[in-house]
């Protein structure tokens, strides 16, 4: 159901149905993009392979830029997307889906976040 394009070289997808049911039909979804994260004054050992300090808040992100397509979803006459804060709430960042080809397609990374709400209407 989801296909992305992204500009960074490393990064996780992930998108969680909030409803119970499936991505094709669910009308509310967590899609979480995150890249390289850490907080702020962390120290690597000299090989990058272990911290030598943990650093404190708040997390520096890396943010993920590029576009994300949803295919398979059911009935939708629309999808929105909000930017979500670091508290999980609606930042006030939405913007629609654009639907072509039979996929649902939007941006990413305009916003410092790693969540977006999806809510099919």
């Amino acid at each position: 159901n989801l296909k992305a394009d992204l500009k960074n070289p490393f990064a996780a997808v992930v998108l969680t149905s909030l409803d119970g049911k499936e991505i094709g039909s669910s009308e509310k979804m967590l899609l979480t993009v995150t890249a390289t994260s850490v907080l702020s004054d962390a120290k690597w050992n000299e090989t990058r392979t272990s911290l030598t300090e943990w650093g404190q808040q708040p997390f520096v992100i890396e943010v993920v830029k590029g576009e994300i397509f949803l295919q398979g979803v059911k009935n939708a006459k629309n999808i929105q997307i909000s930017t979500l804060d670091s508290s999980g709430k609606i930042s006030g960042n939405v913007q629609n889906a654009v639907l072509k080809n039979n996929k649902w397609n939007f941006t990413v990374g305009k916003t410092a976040t790693v969540w977006y709400l999806i809510e099919r209407k």
